[in-house]
């Protein structure tokens, strides 16, 4: 079997390529493909062999019971993986999971000594895009469980310190990196492009239909920001039934009012590209990989950069544009919906409701 490990990135259509795997499981199987059948990823693993310091926000936000059983689900996994390794008919494997991203050699090291199978060619392959549009699409989902992000200035996306600790390992015998930019994916998606550069043998996902993420608009983002922390002051990188109801009522109310695309101020993007100059050359010389053009890398080098930007961490400041009466429209929909939800009332959402206009004016600026 050669074994191939999908690390990622995130923000890097993983979630896309996993929908159509997990599909598919049965009839990859019968093509000689394995893809574990009982989890929809693989990120669990890292609680196999990460500390628990470095364990990611969303295992951090588990309590004790849901993190022992997804300990459990990881350990299944591995003894599943390994059954599957001896069995002849399968020639290939595929395990995906965003957080390998993350793992530093040493923890490499010990996934792969956890793995045990000595007898199966590694191969790892990992999805990169340009930082500046990393950067804006991270602060998005970040926003899910926290009201802060990186700012411009401050954000890292350390992607060549995460190849090198895969690279380390001379038990990983290819590495495939691949530029997460529709016009350099094979027709123009991240499952097509999985199937012709990495595993052809998974051929048949390149035809499911699976639905992308959709990104907030510009307004839906802003009030998702503020109502985190009205909802959760001082709170960060944690998960809450709360949150999550906030942000359901958001985006159910947002198909109903239309928005503004969200764009950062091109200065923003300028800088955090601008930060990353390093790591962009380093790709193309090492993987071919071109996130931005020669002369666009040139014009960012020589750009002089103001000390003082990129330190604003408000989106209403980021974004290039938003419609502050969609806004308040949107704020009046989703406190609505928070205090008459179906299940029960959420409470934050009743007192908001109830505190009318001086909520209003926290809330929408006005």
């Amino acid at each position: 079997m050669r074994l191939t490990l999908h690390i990622g990135t995130t923000k890097s259509g993983t979630t896309s390529l996993q929908g159509a795997l997990f599909q598919c499981t049965p009839a990859l199987s019968k093509v000689g493909v394995y893809y574990d059948r009982h989890t929809y990823n693989q990120n669990c693993l890292e609680l196999l062999v990460r500390d628990e310091s470095r364990w990611t926000r969303e295992f951090r936000s588990f309590d004790d019971k849901r993190r022992a059983r997804a300990i459990k689900d990881a350990a299944g996994i591995v003894a599943r993986l390994r059954k599957a390794a001896s069995d002849r008919r399968y020639t290939d494997g595929i395990v995906s999971a965003e957080y390998l991203s993350m793992f530093n050699a040493e923890e490499v090291t010990r996934l792969l000594d956890r793995l045990d199978l000595p007898d199966v060619e590694i191969q790892v392959a990992c999805y990169v895009r340009r930082p500046s549009q990393h950067w804006l699409s991270l602060c998005q989902q970040l926003l899910k469980a926290s009201s802060t992000f990186p700012t411009a200035i401050d954000y890292r996306y350390n992607v060549q310190e995460r190849l090198e600790a895969w690279q380390s390992d001379p038990r990983v015998g290819t590495m495939i990196v691949r530029p997460f930019d529709r016009g350099q994916l094979a027709r123009g998606n991240v499952i097509s492009d999985f199937v012709a550069k990495v595993v052809p043998a998974a051929s048949l996902i390149a035809d499911v239909d699976v639905r992308a993420n959709e990104g907030l608009t510009a307004e839906a983002a802003i009030l998702q920001q503020r109502f985190r922390a009205a909802t959760h002051p001082g709170l960060d990188h944690r998960f809450t039934p709360v949150g999550a109801r906030v942000l359901k009522a958001i985006e159910d109310v947002s198909r109903d009012v239309p928005g503004t695309p969200l764009k950062a101020h091109q200065a923003l993007l300028d800088l955090v590209d601008s930060q990353h100059l390093t790591t962009l050359w380093w790709l193309r010389a090492r993987y071919g990989v071109q996130l931005v053009p020669a002369d666009e890398l040139e014009r960012l080098e020589a750009l002089d950069i103001d000390p003082m930007l990129g330190r604003e961490t408000r989106l209403e400041e980021i974004c290039t544009s938003f419609d502050q009466d969609v806004l308040e429209r949107l704020t009046f929909g989703v406190m609505h919906r928070l205090a008459s939800d179906d299940q029960d009332p959420v409470t934050m959402g009743t007192r908001l409701a109830r505190l009318g206009s001086r909520i209003k004016r926290r809330l929408t600026g006005r």
